[in-house]
């Protein structure tokens, strides 16, 4: 079980373990369970742990690698690998995966053969990764026949990954790698939300190529900003209002990315919708967004304004050709004002 920050009762998936039902679990089913708790000194599982002494993988490790190994092979269960989205539930049964990974363990070597055979296997899985991090010199024999099982024959080319690093999925989107470690959402979306909160989790090769493929090119906030002639805060109030969505399809404030498509498509949209009124052509004039106007116009209050401007509901004096994105945009700055004090 593994949580998020100091919070003891919520998993790192975002389940609340205090509404996760509990199961009765046959007490043959636990076997593995309580060699577990054996080995972490629980005294009533004492009994289950000395057997484990004299087993070829186990009387060459420390407890720690020893739990590590059961962990890595009950791991290595499709149904469990693949266990990744928040709130799902594991169509396998833990204590079961668990107890085969035992079983394969006390049949060592060649049981472990056929175990690994029914797996999931690819090049980084959590065997793999177990047999790389011991230390030289400790476990030769456990690592050397693992490395037997696991061994690819040699007329079968090594299957592709199905992660990439945050450092190899920069290129392949086109972005520098220390844009992508700052948009934390993209990447735990990216990673499948397997590791929630945890921005330098492996992403999902999958995942990062149909982001490549549904998109023109990624922005930042700051590049979407000048593509809409808007300042940083208004785009933000922009993003939040749920007018343009980053690359996950939700609306965050900050640590994301977003796809140049849908900045134009809002863009466009808004534009489209314009509809002049000439007898406004008059008096103070301001153009959305800026800064330098009235602050009516600027950051979160310039949110009523486009959604009155979509609706079909406020109309502008004229339009500025010559302008950028929104500032195209010119308003007579009384009635607009009129208008948002009506909106509240």
């Amino acid at each position: 079980m593994e949580w998020l920050g100091d919070n003891l009762w919520t998993c790192r998936c975002g389940r609340d373990f205090t509404r996760i039902p509990a199961k009765s679990i046959a007490h043959a089913d636990l076997v593995g369970t309580q060699v577990v708790y054996g080995m972490l000194d629980q005294p009533s599982f004492k009994a289950e742990v000395q057997e484990l002494r004299v087993i070829l993988p186990f009387a060459d490790l420390d407890v720690g690698q020893g739990l590590d190994l059961l962990h890595s092979l009950a791991m290595t269960r499709p149904a469990l690998a693949h266990w990744s989205v928040p709130g799902d539930e594991a169509d396998e049964n833990v204590h079961l995966a668990l107890n085969e990974a035992l079983e394969a363990c006390r049949r060592w070597p060649t049981g472990m053969e056929a175990f690994l055979a029914s797996a999931a296997q690819r090049f980084n899985d959590p065997v793999r990764i177990w047999v790389r991090a011991l230390p030289s010199g400790v476990g030769e024999q456990v690592k050397s026949d693992l490395l037997e099982c696991l061994a690819t024959p040699e007329n079968e080319q090594p299957k592709e990954a199905q992660t990439v690093s945050i450092k190899e999925a920069a290129p392949i989107l086109g972005i520098p790698v220390a844009r992508l470690q700052r948009a934390h959402n993209v990447c735990t979306f990216l990673s499948g939300k397997r590791m929630r909160g945890m921005t330098r989790a492996p992403l999902l090769r999958s995942l990062v190529f149909k982001l490549l493929s549904s998109t023109e090119r990624l922005l930042t906030k700051l590049e979407a900003s000048e593509i809409l002639g808007v300042p940083p805060m208004t785009f933000e109030a922009i993003v939040q209002a749920g007018l343009v969505l980053d690359v996950t399809g939700k609306a965050p404030s900050s640590g994301t990315l977003y796809d140049s498509a849908e900045v134009h498509r809002f863009l466009d949209e808004v534009l489209e919708r314009l509809i002049v009124n000439p007898a406004l052509d008059r008096g103070q004039e301001v153009r959305l967004g800026s800064s330098t106007t009235q602050p009516a116009l600027h950051g979160r209050r310039c949110i009523p304004v486009l959604r009155g401007i979509l609706d079909g509901r406020l109309r502008c004096a004229r339009v500025d050709e010559q302008a950028i994105g929104l500032h195209r945009i010119v308003l007579n700055a009384i009635e607009t004002s009129r208008f948002i004090a009506s909106e509240s």
